[in-house]
């Protein structure tokens, strides 16, 4: 009798934690930005930045700066984008070997293949 007594409270306990952790996630919902479509297939690439040795890694074609990665680091590119700069420059979305996005960088300053 206790085994069932046991049970059935894990269970009213676990319900209600569901029911308010659904509650809460439709409440307040997480702007979520989605990944930018892959590639045929990750191309593995090296940093080769020619200017001071570190390659800038921004939020969007152009836009802010996120962090930069030195000469030498290896990347993937995700995807490549011609059209979101007002140049025509080719921007890469890239991310580490593990898969972990980074951001996006000047195409031009990674070595692949």
């Amino acid at each position: 009798m206790q085994i069932r007594t046991w049970t059935s409270l894990v269970l009213l306990v676990a319900g209600l934690i569901l029911s308010s952790v659904t509650a809460a996630s439709a409440d307040s919902p997480v702007p979520v930005t989605p990944a930018p479509p892959l590639a045929t297939s990750p191309q593995l690439c090296l940093v080769r930045s020619p200017e001071d040795g570190w390659l800038p890694v921004r939020t969007v074609p152009r836009g802010a700066l996120l962090q930069r990665l030195i000469n030498g680091t290896l990347v993937n590119i995700i995807r490549i984008d011609r059209v979101s700069d007002v140049r025509g420059y080719p921007w890469a979305y890239v991310t580490d070997r593990t898969g972990k996005s980074i951001g996006w960088v000047f195409e031009n300053y990674l070595a692949c293949g």
